[in-house]
C-alpha cells in the first residue's frame, strides 16, 4: 500500500528541518527530496507553515487517540503525565526539528505560534481533551472546568519548553518534572479556595478568545481554494520586492507570489545600481552576499567607438562608484531572492502560470486561475499586482500596451564569451579608482552602443546545488570557498555579457533582421570593438535559438498602470531601454511605490481610485526615464557630447546618493534625482536643444557620413547651457579621487 503523500513530505519535511534548521531549509529542496517537482508539492501543502501545521495536528491527533485506549483515570495529574509522556516519545526523534519550530512559535505574529488563529483548531481539541479530563474527575463542569484546563494547557507547553532545554542524559530532569505534574491532582481541588485563582485562569481565557477571534469575520468564499490580500504575479525581482516591502510595511499581509517557471532561468539583467543594491539589503539579503556571488562593480566607463576609434585612442568618460554594485548574472541574483523569501515566510509557488482568460480581475473579489503541475488551483484575491516584466499579462490582456509617442525605438541583440582579455591597459582614457573590469563598459556610437559587462558565471551548477549554497550564504553571511564549492557541485567561471542596442531610426546594421549578421557588421565598423573581442569565443547554447538573443521595439507602456482590483509594477508597467539598467532600478521604485499604496489601501476601502497616487508617480518615473536615456542616445554623435550629458546626469545623481539615508524608502524612488524639478526642467531643455539639432542634420548628412565638426556647433551650445550648472556642483566628486 503506498504511503499517503502527505505523510510521505512530513516525513522528509522534519528530517530536512533536523539537518538545516526550520527557517534555512526551503520548499525546493524538500520538492526534490520526496522526488516531486515544486508545484507538485504546492498541490498538497500551500508552504511550510500549512507542513507544520499539518505536523501538530497529526502529533496531537495521535497523542490523543493513544490516551484514548484507556481513557481518563479521574486523576488529573497523573492523566496529565501520561498524555505528556505519550507526547515526548512522538518527538523524541525530532528534537532538533522541534527546536527549530520553538523560535517561530514565541513570536506572537507567525502562523506558527500556538495561539495563532491558524493553529486554533489544535488549540481547542487540547483544551477541550483536558476540560473532559477536569469534569471526569469531579473538580469543575462548564465555565469553570475550562478554566482550569486552559491552566493545564499552559502547563503541558511549560513542560514541552522545559524538554526542549533538557541536555540531562537520558532527559532525567525532565522525567523528575513529570513525576511532580502526578501529584497536580492533589493540588487543583485547592486551587478554587485560593483568592483570584478563578479570574486568573478567566483573563487567560479572554487572551485565548482575543487571539483566535479577529475583529471583523468575513464569510469564507467557496469560489476559490485560497485567499489571499494580494497575489503577486512573477516571481522575478521585482514581484518579489514588491511582496517582501509590503510584508515590512503591513507585516499582517497575506501575499503569495505566483511564477511561471520551475527554477530561476537564464535571463539578460546583468547590471545593478544602487538603489537596487540598497533595496536588497533592506530586505536582509546583505552585501557580503552579492560579494560572493557576483563581480563587483564600481561605476559606468563610456568610450566613443565612433569614427574608426581604435581602444588607444578613444575618448572616455567614467562616472566613479556611488558605493559598491555588481554585476550579476540574474538566475543566480533570482534564486538568492527567492531563498530570501523563503526565510521571510513568503510563499513563492513556482511552476505556476496564471491563466487571465480564465480569472476574473474585479476590485475586492479578484479570482487568478493557476495551472500548477496537473492541477488548476484559484486564488482570491483583493489585489493583484503584475509583476511579469516585458510579457506585462494584464496590461496586453486588456489592450492597454501601447509604444506610441516615443520618439524612436530600440532594438537589441545579445550573447555570452568566453575567454575574453581584460579590459585594463586596453583601453585609454584617464585613469580610474577600481580595474576597468569593475565598470559597466559603454562602447558608445551614433546608431547605439554595445553593453561590455564581466561577469561571474554559475551556468554549470546545478539548480539544487546553488540552493544549498543561497542557503549557506543567507544564514552565514559567507559563500564557501572555491574549493568548497567544487565539493557542492557548484563549479564557477568567467563570462562577457554582450549586447548591441540601436535605434529602430538609424538601425543601418540590421539588428532587427539578423543578430549574427548585425554583430559582424558591427565589428567590422568598429576597430575597438573587434580588437577588444580577440580571442573571445560565443557561448554556443546561451538561448534556445543559439548563441544569440534578440528583442525588437522594447520600448513600451501599460497606458493605465492601476485597475479595478490591480495593479502593475516594473517593467509591466513600462520599459525604457536597456541604457544605464533602468529595469532593475526604476522597477525597484515601483515596488516601494506599489507596496505603500497597497498598504494604505488594504487598511481602507479597495478602490482603484484610492491608488491614483501610485499612477501619477509611475507616469512621472516613465517620463522621466525617457528623457534621461534619450539625452544619452543623443550624445552618442560626439565624444564631448557624451561627456557633457554624463556629467550633467553625474550631478543631479551623485546629489540625490548622498542625501539617502541606510534603508531604502520613499527617497529613493525619486532614481538618481531624475523627479526634482530643476533637474526636469534643465533636461527638458537640454533634450529639445539635441533633439532639434540632430532632426536637422540627419536631415542634410547621412548619419554614417556625419563627422565630428558636423557637431561642432552642437557641442557648443551644450556647453554653453551646461557650463554654469556644472561648475557650481564641480564638488560633486567621487568620495575617493582619481591619483595621476
Amino acid at each position: 500500500m503506498n504511503q499517503d503523500p502527505k505523510d510521505r513530505i512530513l516525513k522528509a519535511a522534519i528530517q530536512l528541518w533536523a539537518e538545516k534548521g526550520y527557517d534555512q531549509a526551503t520548499m525546493r529542496e524538500l520538492a526534490r527530496r520526496v522526488g516531486m517537482n515544486a508545484s507538485g508539492l504546492y498541490q498538497h501543502f500551500a508552504g511550510k507553515e500549512a507542513i507544520v501545521q499539518h505536523f501538530y495536528t497529526e502529533l496531537n491527533a495521535a497523542c490523543r487517540a493513544a490516551f484514548d485506549v484507556e481513557g481518563p483515570s479521574g486523576d488529573v495529574g497523573a492523566d496529565l503525565e501520561r498524555f505528556l509522556r505519550l507526547k515526548l516519545s512522538r518527538l523524541d526523534g525530532h528534537r532538533s526539528a522541534a527546536t527549530g519550530l520553538l523560535r517561530e512559535a514565541i513570536d506572537p505574529g507567525s502562523p506558527l505560534s500556538p495561539l495563532h488563529p491558524d493553529s486554533d483548531d489544535t488549540l481547542r481539541g487540547n483544551i477541550d481533551t483536558f476540560a473532559a479530563w477536569v469534569e471526569h474527575a469531579g473538580l469543575a463542569t462548564g465555565p469553570a472546568a475550562l478554566d482550569l484546563a486552559r491552566g493545564l494547557w499552559l502547563l503541558h507547553i511549560g513542560v514541552l519548553v522545559f524538554w526542549l532545554h533538557d541536555t540531562s542524559e537520558g532527559a532525567v530532569l525532565t522525567d523528575r518534572l513529570l513525576q511532580r505534574v502526578r501529584n497536580l491532582g492533589q493540588v487543583l481541588p485547592f486551587l478554587g479556595m485560593v483568592p483570584g485563582a478563578g479570574g486568573l485562569f478567566s483573563l487567560f481565557g479572554d487572551l485565548l478568545d482575543a487571539r483566535r477571534a479577529p475583529v471583523e469575520v468575513e464569510p469564507a468564499r467557496t469560489d476559490v481554494d485560497e485567499e489571499v490580500d494580494v497575489l503577486v504575479i512573477g516571481g522575478g525581482p521585482i514581484g518579489c520586492l514588491t511582496a517582501g516591502f509590503l510584508k515590512q510595511q503591513r507585516p499582517s499581509t497575506r501575499v503569495v507570489v505566483l511564477e511561471a517557471s520551475d527554477e530561476p532561468t537564464y535571463k539578460v539583467g546583468e547590471s545593478t545600481l544602487s538603489g537596487f543594491c540598497k533595496a536588497l539589503r533592506t530586505l536582509g539579503i546583505r552585501q557580503e552576499a552579492l560579494q560572493a556571488l557576483f563581480t563587483t562593480k564600481n561605476g559606468l566607463g563610456f568610450t566613443w567607438a565612433g569614427e574608426g576609434r581604435h581602444a588607444h585612442d578613444a575618448e572616455t568618460y567614467v562616472l566613479e562608484t556611488f558605493d559598491e554594485t555588481f554585476q550579476v548574472e540574474r538566475r543566480v541574483l533570482d534564486g538568492l531572492i527567492l531563498a530570501r523569501m523563503e526565510q521571510l515566510g513568503i510563499p513563492v509557488i513556482q511552476g505556476a502560470r496564471v491563466d487571465l482568460r480564465a480569472s476574473t480581475l474585479r476590485a475586492e473579489a479578484n479570482v487568478v486561475v493557476a495551472g500548477i503541475g496537473r492541477s488548476t488551483r484559484r486564488f482570491g484575491a483583493r489585489w493583484v499586482v503584475d509583476a511579469t516584466g516585458p510579457q506585462a499579462s494584464i496590461a496586453r490582456s486588456l489592450g492597454l500596451w501601447s509604444d506610441d509617442g516615443i520618439a524612436f525605438q530600440s532594438h537589441a541583440v545579445w550573447a555570452a564569451f568566453e575567454g575574453a582579455k581584460s579590459l585594463q591597459g586596453r583601453i585609454g582614457g584617464d585613469p580610474t579608482l577600481f580595474p576597468r573590469d569593475q565598470y559597466t563598459w559603454h562602447l558608445c556610437f551614433p546608431q547605439g552602443w554595445v553593453w561590455w559587462i564581466p561577469q561571474v558565471s554559475w551556468a554549470d551548477a546545478p539548480q539544487r546545488n546553488l540552493d544549498r549554497a543561497y542557503r549557506r550564504l543567507l544564514r552565514e553571511g559567507r559563500l564557501p570557498d572555491r574549493a568548497e564549492l567544487e565539493a557542492l557541485g557548484c563549479p564557477r567561471h568567467e563570462r562577457l555579457s554582450l549586447g548591441l542596442v540601436v535605434r529602430s531610426d538609424r538601425d543601418d546594421l540590421g539588428v532587427a533582421r539578423d543578430p549574427d549578421e548585425a554583430f559582424a557588421e558591427a565589428r567590422r565598423r568598429m576597430p575597438l570593438l573587434d580588437s577588444l573581442l580577440e580571442g573571445a569565443t560565443l557561448v554556443p547554447d546561451l538561448g534556445p535559438q543559439g548563441p544569440w538573443m534578440q528583442r525588437k521595439n522594447l520600448r513600451g507602456r501599460a497606458r493605465e498602470v492601476v485597475g479595478d482590483g490591480w495593479l502593475a509594477v516594473g517593467d509591466a508597467a513600462f520599459f525604457v531601454d536597456p541604457l544605464i539598467s533602468p529595469g532593475l532600478t526604476g522597477g525597484t521604485a515601483t515596488a516601494w511605490q506599489a507596496a505603500h499604496h497597497l498598504a494604505t489601501a488594504l487598511d481602507g476601502r479597495v478602490t482603484a481610485a484610492e491608488l491614483d497616487g501610485y499612477q501619477t508617480f509611475t507616469r512621472r518615473l516613465h517620463q522621466a526615464l525617457e528623457l534621461d536615456n534619450q539625452l544619452v542616445y543623443h550624445s552618442f554623435d560626439h565624444p564631448e557630447l557624451v561627456a557633457l550629458v554624463q556629467r550633467f546626469q553625474e550631478v543631479a545623481a551623485r546629489a540625490h546618493f548622498l542625501a539617502g539615508a541606510a534603508e531604502y524608502g520613499a527617497a529613493d524612488t525619486n532614481v538618481w534625482g531624475v523627479l526634482d524639478a530643476d533637474y526636469a526642467e534643465r533636461a527638458a531643455h537640454l533634450h529639445g536643444l539635441l533633439a532639434s539639432r540632430a532632426r536637422e542634420l540627419d536631415a542634410r548628412v547621412p548619419v554614417r557620413e556625419q563627422r565630428a565638426a558636423d557637431h561642432a556647433e552642437t557641442v557648443r551650445l551644450v556647453r554653453g547651457l551646461l557650463g554654469d550648472h556644472l561648475a557650481a556642483n564641480v564638488h560633486l566628486t567621487p568620495y575617493v579621487r582619481s591619483s595621476p
